[in-house]
């Protein structure tokens, strides 16, 4: 079976052609709040630009990790309309008129793959206007032989298990998708503190010290301030004692080398504020702050929480330019001090 390539678009032969006209599919279509429109497009080969202005189809996304730490990748088949030839690192597709977006994951995942998942864990939700999708990122966690994968004819030709270095690797790769890589970004960039032998996880009470010793370095190092005394005794307390409020803490050679504390509010609006972060000098610039950011944001979507606030003080140009970066946007100027936000969709699709 031939293709040719015209203006980067696949132009199929007729054989593959008939086997996309058997496969048509139905689509409900959302508005920018997730809500189902009640309007139902018909999918034929390369028609997402047919879709109107305002509207988008829903897709599950799903990244598979097996029980040994391996993450699959699989190859697209060349009769695909976007990105053909390209190497993937998530199966997923379009949901089915009427399903929600963990029915269509699993269902997508156990076409593509023969896999089932044993926990889907939502990391993301993006609209891409291109492709006029509203995209759900799950990970999916699987119990599988290596060699249990099983290929759905038409969408995928070859798979390979890689580690998390080299679902790294993957990720910077000539082959990867960019936009797949893109709505994973918080998920890959713990992974690459992981590559680096740097693990993040919650904190619990016997990182006090260290996450004291990380504070006042701050305060020297960052802000030059030469006599300090750190958090008040019992400060910290709050942060172990079952409230919302806790602390990511990243590891590396045996010690407490970052943290982030996190508190959730719901009074006017629910929305998580982050307090302080630290990072230890010999560990900057090396992707620890964005990992503990990304673990937030992961952590904010996943509870349907739409909101993160923080503060960074105007002298910090350093934290300044990487939350700049991470999306947020400044909202007031508090004196010597800058209050900034991010949004994310957080919104569960209606199909009602």
């Amino acid at each position: 079976m031939g293709y040719e390539y015209k203006n980067g678009v696949t132009e199929p032969d007729e054989e593959h052609l008939i086997r996309m006209e058997k496969k048509r599919e139905l689509w409900d279509l959302y508005d920018r709040e997730g809500r189902r429109t009640g309007e139902i497009f018909e999918r034929g080969f390369g028609t997402y630009g047919n879709i109107p202005q305002g509207r988008f189809h829903l897709v599950s996304d799903i990244l598979v990790r097996n029980k040994d730490g391996r993450y699959l990748l699989c190859k697209r088949h060349m009769g695909k309309d976007v990105y053909p030839g390209f190497w993937e690192a998530s199966a997923g597709g379009s949901a089915k008129v009427g399903e929600l977006p963990e029915e269509c994951a699993g269902r997508e995942l156990k076409e593509e793959t023969g896999l089932e998942a044993d926990q889907l864990e939502l990391i993301n939700v993006v609209f891409r206007e291109p492709s006029h999708s509203l995209i759900y990122c799950y990970v999916a966690d699987v119990d599988a032989e290596p060699d249990s994968v099983i290929l759905q004819e038409g969408e995928t030709v070859d798979y390979k298990w890689v580690d998390a270095a080299g679902l790294v690797d993957y990720s910077t790769s000539d082959v990867a998708i960019n936009t797949n890589v893109e709505r994973y970004s918080n998920f890959y960039n713990v992974l690459k503190l992981e590559a680096q032998n740097i693990h993040v996880r919650r904190a619990v009470p016997r990182d006090v010290p260290g996450i004291e010793a990380l504070f006042i370095e701050m305060l020297r190092t960052i802000y030059k301030r030469d006599e300090v005394t750190g958090y008040e005794e019992g400060y910290l307390d709050r942060f172990f004692s079952g409230s919302l409020d806790f602390i990511y803490v990243a590891e590396a050679e045996g010690e407490v080398i970052a943290f982030l504390s996190v508190e959730e509010h719901n009074e006017n609006e629910r929305y998580i504020y982050l307090d302080d972060l630290s990072v230890t000098e010999k560990f900057r610039n090396r992707g620890v702050g964005k990992g503990l950011m990304g673990m937030a944001e992961m952590y904010s979507v996943k509870e349907g929480i739409p909101a993160i606030l923080l503060h960074v003080d105007q002298r910090n140009e350093s934290a300044y330019n990487l939350y700049a970066r991470l999306g947020y946007s400044e909202i007031a100027d508090d004196g010597d001090r800058m209050l900034m936000r991010k949004d994310f969709f957080v919104g569960k699709c209606s199909c009602s």
